[in-house]
């Protein structure tokens, strides 16, 4: 519960108001960091009578808050300011996208900026030894061309471990979604064994780039292989629906 010493000013509003502005009102409280995780709202019915707002359209507004991950409503003791993790965020924003209409081709292409990101920061951050454990694992995606499952769960790690090595979380999480997204297409776009033996060459390069250090010469290796890759995507995509592939 909010102490004595922490009061809130929630704001007053007419009985008519919408949830969206208790909503907006809580969101801004949020911001200010006059509510910050683990604040405990006051009971619904003194928050109604706070905002002078009546207890229905105040309940409504909370539900909406508990949906946006907000806050988390407990039966037994009230409703809390969630932590806000980037996470959480991150998980909306896959959901949003799974629900858009978004092209296979946008999605890609907004991977592929991402990835140019990621590179460059690897670049410059990449310790020795992750170094050499992306090196090996390399290796080892040379040796499991003639498996597709085996090498597409190598080719989703070997982005990954770009996407740690980057040393942004923030970013990290993004990948992973746009990854998520792209699973099916990825796999679809890997079936020759030509054009894993081309993604094995790709990433060879990559790796070799960020041997010299240089942000720059990584980040072209990155966007060669993106645009192979996109490539192949669009020549898949002539030839099926698209709307066969889950986004």
């Amino acid at each position: 519960m909010l102490s004595d010493e922490k009061r809130i000013n929630f704001g007053t509003f007419e009985t008519e108001v919408l949830p969206d502005r208790i909503i907006d009102r809580i969101l801004e409280l949020i911001k200010n960091r006059q509510l910050q995780p683990g604040d405990k709202l006051p009971p619904e019915r003194e928050l109604a009578e706070i905002m002078q707002v009546g207890r229905q359209t105040l309940r409504a507004a909370l539900r909406a808050l508990s949906a946006m991950d907000v806050i988390d409503i407990r039966r037994s003791s009230g409703a809390y300011i969630t932590d806000l993790k980037p996470n959480t965020f991150i998980e909306r924003l896959e959901f949003m996208f799974r629900m858009s209409e978004s092209s296979i081709i946008e999605l890609f292409e907004a991977r592929s900026a991402l990835e140019v990101t990621i590179i460059r920061l690897a670049a410059s951050r990449i310790t020795s030894e992750e170094f050499e454990q992306l090196q090996a694992h390399t290796n080892k995606m040379a040796e499991q061309l003639d498996s597709l499952t085996a090498f597409s769960e190598a080719d989703l790690e070997f982005h990954r471990m770009l996407s740690q090595f980057s040393r942004n979380a923030i970013l990290a999480q993004f990948a992973e979604v746009l990854l998520k997204l792209g699973l099916e297409t990825r796999h679809k776009t890997a079936e020759t064994l030509e054009a894993r033996q081309q993604a094995t060459r790709d990433h060879q390069a990559i790796v070799a780039a960020l041997a010299t250090g240089d942000p720059d010469l990584a980040a072209r290796a990155m966007l060669a292989h993106m645009n192979t890759a996109k490539s192949n995507l669009e020549q898949l995509l002539s030839k099926t629906n698209p709307e066969g592939f889950g986004v």
